[in-house]
């Protein structure tokens, strides 16, 4: 599982044997998106349903999303073509993690709105979350095609194909999503993690180095260059970077990342 007007943050770790796992992006690196602050003014028929709309809005500003899901109901009642109201109901969802309705909710704001970028953008995370990286894939891609220049839609679909093994497509669309944002640490990460599937070590290095550059409380990146500093026989380097990714969890209250890695340190020094 990868990295994504909101974020979700949501690490998953995969850890186990002598270290030489990587910790997955997480869900986040796919940056899904929210509602713009702007409040509809005529682009619904109803004006009822222009005031449910608003009062939807801003109460995912105020990050009340199960308030957000009730009024964007209202609205869609009193408007049922608007597919903005399906899109920011299925991001209140979305957040939310009921995955089912945002996935419903963003193909009824697709059916409404065939160009809206953002929405199969959405929906690419959510077939990600879902393990349908087929579908993932080619929401992506179709949001790309749309708008080619948000770096997210290339790194969301880097990460599906990372996860079924395509490493060298993966690679393609980081190095995409590094040009258009070179300030995004995911980018690199992901890219490293790349290069690591790959076994281009050094290149990957290069890259969750980059990475922690721009966020020095990366602890996903600590880790995994860590691991890449394992596989090239690099001990010393090795449990400098995993001793602290273990501070780092333990500092952001991530209890299983900090057990599994202080076990993947123990590991290394009993076979040494």
């Amino acid at each position: 599982m990868k990295y994504t007007a909101g974020t979700l943050v949501g690490f998953v770790v995969a850890l186990s044997g002598i270290g030489l796992n990587t910790v997955a992006q997480a869900e986040d690196s796919v940056s899904f998106f929210g509602v713009d602050s702007i409040m509809l003014a005529q682009s619904t028929p109803s004006s009822t349903a222009v005031e449910f709309y608003n009062q939807g809005v801003s109460q995912l500003d105020a990050g009340d999303y199960k308030g957000a899901v009730s009024n964007f109901t209202s609205a869609i009642e009193q408007s049922p073509k608007d597919s903005d109201a399906y899109y920011n109901r299925g991001y209140a969802h979305h957040v939310l993690g009921n995955y089912s309705e945002a996935l419903a909710d963003y193909t009824t704001a697709i059916e409404l709105n065939p160009n809206f970028a953002n929405a199969f953008g959405n929906r690419c995370f959510i077939h990600y979350v879902l393990d349908n990286y087929t579908g993932a894939i080619a929401d992506c891609t179709q949001a790309i095609e749309l708008n080619p220049n948000n770096a997210d839609f290339y790194i969301s679909r880097g990460n599906a194909y990372d996860d079924v093994g395509n490493h060298k497509a993966a690679l393609n669309d980081y190095n995409e999503a590094v040009l258009l944002n070179v300030n995004n640490p995911r980018g690199y990460y992901n890219r490293a993690l790349a290069y690591q599937g790959l076994g281009e070590l050094e290149e990957a290095i290069k890259d969750y180095t980059e990475s922690l550059f721009l966020n020095s409380n990366f602890a996903e990146a600590y880790y995994n260059r860590g691991i890449s500093h394992l596989q090239l026989k690099d001990t010393e380097s090795a449990i400098a970077d995993l001793q602290k990714a273990a501070q780092l969890f333990q500092d952001q209250g991530m209890t299983d990342s900090y057990e599994n890695t202080q076990q993947t340190l123990n590991r290394i020094r009993d076979s040494n």
